[in-house]
């Protein structure tokens, strides 16, 4: 009686490796290697088989290598950049365009900023309620059409920071020295823009406008709204 019950443990003991061990074989890997593994680590020998790529499937080096490109599957950890990357353009992408109109205190010609067929800089002062308390332009024209790069993430001085956010609204003193800037982080990518982490610059100081969410922009149109702005300035 003894002896059968010894027997039947036996087996029960050994069917763990040899489970483990079919199954390496059926995804084109060493049965011995793996039912050692499995003999020495039952249980996570089996989560580790898993998760390596079936070597039976001619396909399935290429399959893991898309899946690392695009972080799928575990295979290469997001970071918190990339999640909120993924994040923001699974969301309704903005349009953004711009119009040139003369500067309140001066002759410079400045670059309205148009989202959605919004007034932009009249978004942001209904959505923080700090803003009211300035008179804010835009920046000059020359600043934001092409060839400059101080929309696509290339922040021209004196309009960045250490950080280089882009300004992209000033108030002016009565002597029309700047006082203060709102700024936001402008990350560009192969498919989109990004303006992300909006804040207000007074006198050195920063505060975070944080009811201002992400703005989303399609490359392509984001590109073609500064081209265009480019050749209104021409033709004027």
């Amino acid at each position: 009686m003894l002896l059968d019950l010894a027997f039947m443990g036996v087996l029960f003991l050994l069917s763990i490796p040899l489970t483990c061990g079919y199954f390496a074989y059926t995804r084109g890997r060493s049965f011995w290697l793996w039912f050692a593994l499995g003999l020495l680590l039952p249980g996570i020998a089996h989560l580790i088989l898993v998760c390596l790529p079936d070597s039976s499937n001619p396909l399935e080096k290429e399959l893991e290598s898309i899946r690392i490109q695009n972080s799928l599957l575990g295979t290469k950890p997001r970071s918190y950049a990339e999640k909120r990357f993924h994040r923001l353009i699974k969301d309704k992408k903005h349009t953004i365009r711009f119009s040139g109109a003369p500067a309140t205190q001066s002759d410079v010609v400045t670059a309205q900023i148009w989202v959605n067929n919004q007034n932009l800089l009249a978004q942001l002062v209904k959505h923080e309620k700090l803003l009211k308390y300035y008179r804010f332009e835009p920046l000059p024209i020359e600043l934001v059409m092409p060839p400059s790069n101080h929309l696509l993430g290339e922040p021209v001085a004196p309009y960045q920071n250490r950080f280089k956010r882009s300004a992209i609204f000033v108030h002016r003193n009565s002597e029309g020295v700047a006082t203060a800037q709102i700024r936001v982080k402008i990350e560009p990518h192969p498919e989109y823009v990004i303006w992300y982490d909006f804040v207000l610059e007074h006198m050195g100081v920063e505060r975070p406008l944080r009811k201002i969410r992400a703005l989303v922009f399609n490359r392509l149109q984001y590109i073609e709204a500064l081209d265009h702005l480019a050749d209104l300035e021409i033709r004027a």
